[in-house]
C-alpha cells in the first residue's frame, strides 16, 4: 500500500489520497475572531497560511515551515495554521515537534480531524498502537470521511489480526472512495482472513 509512514523514515509517501485528506481538513479560511488578535493580523496570518499550504501541496515542506510559523506569530489561534505546521513538521521527519503542533491545534478546536489523524500516524510510527487507534477513531468522529484516518485504522486492525473491524473500516472507506484500489484490496484480504 502506498501512503504509509514507516517506523524508519516516519515520512509519508505523498500519495494523492493523503494530500487530499490533509487539505480537506485544513483548506477553509478561519474567520472567527478571538481576543487579542487584530483583524489585520488575522488577515496577514491567512495570507501566510495560504502561501504555506500552496508550498505544502508542492511538497516543498522546508519552504512551507517558516510561512506557517509567520502565520502563527500573527495569529496563534489559527487552527488551520497549527494543523499545516504539524503536517509540515511530520513530513520533515520531526514527529515530536509535529505532535506538539497537532496537540495545540486540538487544544484550540477539538474538531480538527486532520490533526487527530496526524497524532494517529505519529503514535503508530512510535509503536503506540492503541493510542494510534484512539486518535484515528477520534479523527473519524469529527471528520467522518477522512480516508487517511480510515487507512491507518484499517491497516492497524489488520496488523492486530482484528479482521472483522478492518473489514468494517474498509467498507466505510469504499463508501467515500468507491474506486480506491487500496480499500478494495484491503477489504478482500480482510474478508479472506475472516472466512478462514
Amino acid at each position: 500500500m502506498h501512503g504509509l509512514p514507516t517506523t524508519e523514515s516516519k515520512l509519508f509517501d505523498k500519495g494523492d489520497w493523503l494530500i487530499r485528506a490533509v487539505i480537506s481538513g485544513s483548506g477553509n479560511i478561519q474567520t472567527e475572531s478571538s481576543q487579542g488578535t487584530s483583524k489585520e493580523a488575522k488577515l496577514e496570518a491567512e495570507k501566510f497560511r495560504a502561501q504555506a499550504w500552496q508550498l505544502w501541496n508542492q511538497q516543498k515542506f522546508a519552504e512551507a515551515e517558516p510561512l506557517f510559523q509567520q502565520a502563527l506569530e500573527k495569529d496563534p489561534t489559527n487552527t488551520k495554521a497549527w494543523n499545516g505546521y504539524g503536517w509540515t513538521l511530520f513530513n520533515l521527519g520531526r514527529p515530536d515537534a509535529a505532535k506538539e503542533a497537532f496537540t495545540k491545534c486540538i487544544e484550540l478546536d477539538s474538531k480538527q480531524g486532520a490533526a487527530w489523524n496526524g497524532l494517529g500516524w505519529i503514535a503508530k510510527g512510535q509503536g503506540k498502537v492503541d493510542e494510534a487507534v484512539q486518535n484515528w477513531e477520534q479523527a473519524l468522529k469529527v471528520l467522518p470521511n477522512g480516508t487517511a484516518a480510515m487507512n491507518g485504522l484499517a491497516m492497524t486492525y489488520m496488523e492486530k489480526q482484528d479482521y472483522a473491524k478492518a473489514a468494517q473500516v474498509y467498507q466505510r472507506w469504499l463508501k467515500v472512495e468507491p474506486n480506491s484500489p487500496d480499500a478494495k484490496a484491503g477489504l478482500e484480504k480482510a474478508q479472506g482472513q475472516i472466512s478462514k
